[in-house]
């Protein structure tokens, strides 16, 4: 269960709504988008590596994704409650934890409707545009507060950009567990999991990813309680981190 694997310090933070979705999400990332990635990257190149069909090949596998994301109820994620009544009802800290579940997929945040920079895009639509005005106008710039909007979106914006490196992380250092323990692997006859410096390489990197993942959540526990701009020194710590 995904919830056991929650820092001790954030599960008081963790609605029982939270808790679900959060198995939720990584049933669906493990057995439907992580299988399907490979998929994905060969539809995408069908037509070869060039440029020119980036934005116009629309792999099918991605688009059976979102359906299924829909019905399980894991679309449009994102929002935190604090700030919007749009938004699914997360905070950022259970919304940044689902990130990381995402993370691990190439293809599981486009899947939810979850992928950057949509996310902080609809954000900035959703808490500084009012719809009002001349019909054709779908935001104001108003002079002066370009650097607030910028920032208002940045910082909360950050926690999931982190979760989700934290979440490839993970599955790296899960390909590195795999390749250790191949027996196909056996340098001077034993494992690669025999040798001690391959054993210090695997716990540097579970404390370099452990660490950075508490810091991330100390910094969303921290906007969700405070706000972003009572958050900055935390926010500014994970990004030295990442």
């Amino acid at each position: 269960m995904s919830f056991a694997r929650i820092p001790v310090i954030a599960r008081p933070f963790v609605s029982e709504r939270a808790k679900k979705t959060l198995d939720l999400v990584e049933n669906f990332v493990e057995e439907d988008c992580i299988p399907a990635d490979t998929v994905f990257a060969q539809q995408l190149n069908a037509n070869g590596y060039d440029t020119k069909y980036q934005f116009s090949t629309h792999p099918t596998v991605l688009e059976d994704l979102k359906r299924k994301a829909k019905s399980l109820g894991l679309w449009n994620l994102f929002l935190p409650k604090a700030h919007f009544k749009e938004g699914a009802g997360f905070s950022n800290l259970e919304y940044g934890l689902m990130a990381e579940l995402l993370g691990k997929s190439d293809i599981a945040p486009e899947a939810c409707n979850c992928n950057a920079p949509d996310t902080g895009n609809m954000e900035v639509l959703a808490k500084w545009s009012s719809g009002a005005g001349d019909e054709n106008c779908k935001i104001y710039i108003v002079m002066g507060g370009g650097f607030e909007v910028v920032q208002g979106r940045l910082g909360p914006g950050r926690i999931r950009h982190a979760m989700r490196s934290i979440g490839a992380a993970e599955k790296a250092l899960e390909y590195m567990l795999a390749r250790l323990n191949n027996p196909a692997k056996k340098p001077f006859g034993q494992t690669l999991s025999s040798h001690g410096i391959q054993l210090e390489r695997v716990a540097r990197s579970r404390i370099e990813i452990d660490t950075a993942r508490l810091s991330v959540l100390n910094a969303a526990i921290t906007i969700d309680e405070m706000g972003a701009k009572a958050a900055m020194k935390e926010i500014a710590k994970y990004k030295y981190l990442q």
